[in-house]
């Protein structure tokens, strides 16, 4: 579905569905207007066919949007600029990406994706309002775009915080069970946030690019330029919260060791304080059962009561000595 976003005014949601019959029609409107904003919706071969002849595509682009599945990337093309961006989302603790290919040139910014239409008419809304549009053209819109998708990763890692401090706190807690079900929950947040993370430090190399790309174009205006670096910035802080996010599982799977082995080290002491006390009783029976002739309390009366008299004090004073040695 083709839809004109800009120019529309402000709070209008109706965007009317362009044919591909039209789409020559709609190349021809656009070309002379100081801005247009077109927004893409699950197109059709046809439709993709429609916007790459009329507004001059080259084939590389044309080719990327019809296969979809493209890592972020920002290519510059004769007259246009081709970028693709993901928008992570967590869904039951998995990652969803969700792709949106923009195509600009200097007074027309096309956005493709497969769903979330939404997202594009919040970003037409704020761009409606902006005074600047007349002055920098196309490169409102993108930055707004930026802006929409680095968002997404901010929302992103608060869930994957939500999802580490949950494991942490589960680490230390007391109590056995099974401990297949938390490790598989510390697999999966790992993989989760590796995914993020190396999804992140691509759109920080993106928006560098776009960084350096309007730093040379005097065109715009410099409020621009700070507002393009501020999502550069919050690129960069959200790429170095995903490496501490990162750091903080890491430290996370060592934590699982340390208390694996410190229950490894008490039932290692457990058992050797039972095997220090039950060797008392072997030593006094193996005394007692030598085959000797004379021997003192061998043929006494009591001589069975004061061998398991022996046994039971000094096995009675291990386990103090054991317990108080805390390690029993």
């Amino acid at each position: 579905m083709i839809r004109l976003l800009e120019p529309v005014a402000p709070g209008d949601s109706d965007h009317a569905a362009v044919p591909v019959t039209a789409v020559d029609r709609l190349a021809t409107y656009v070309a002379s207007l100081p801005f247009a904003w077109i927004d893409v919706v699950a197109p059709s071969e046809a439709e993709i066919a429609a916007l790459s002849s009329a507004f001059g595509w080259h084939a590389l682009v044309t080719e990327d949007l019809r296969k979809g599945n493209q890592r972020q990337k920002v290519e510059q093309f004769p007259g246009s600029v081709f970028a693709v961006l993901l928008r992570p989302a967590l869904v039951d603790g998995v990652v969803v990406f969700s792709e949106l290919h923009v195509v600009q040139s200097e007074r027309l910014l096309v956005t493709v994706h497969a769903a979330e239409p939404q997202l594009a008419e919040r970003a037409a809304t704020r761009c409606s309002e902006r005074v600047d549009l007349a002055q920098n053209g196309a490169i409102v819109a993108t930055t707004l775009v930026l802006d929409a998708a680095v968002d997404a990763y901010e929302d992103a890692i608060d869930a994957l915080e939500e999802l580490v401090q949950n494991q942490e706190s589960r680490a230390l807690e007391p109590g056995g069970g099974d401990p297949i079900p938390d490790l598989r929950r510390a697999s999966e947040t790992r993989t989760a946030v590796a995914q993020v993370r190396r999804a992140s430090g691509q759109l920080r190399e993106v928006v560098g690019v776009f960084v350096r790309r309007e730093l040379v174009d005097v065109a715009h205006s410099s409020e621009l330029d700070l507002e393009l670096r501020d999502i550069h910035d919050h690129a960069v802080r959200a790429h170095e919260d995903l490496d501490m996010l990162h750091d903080r599982m890491s430290a996370l799977a060592d934590t699982r060791l340390a208390v694996v082995a410190f229950q490894q080290n008490e039932i290692t002491k457990r058992l050797s304080a039972y095997a220090a006390i039950l060797i008392v009783p072997a030593i006094v029976t193996g005394w007692f059962g030598q085959n000797f002739e004379h021997m003192v309390g061998l043929t006494w009366r009591f001589g069975e009561v004061y061998a398991l008299g022996v046994i039971v004090a000094l096995c009675g004073g291990m386990f103090l000595l054991m317990r108080r040695a805390r390690w029993l």
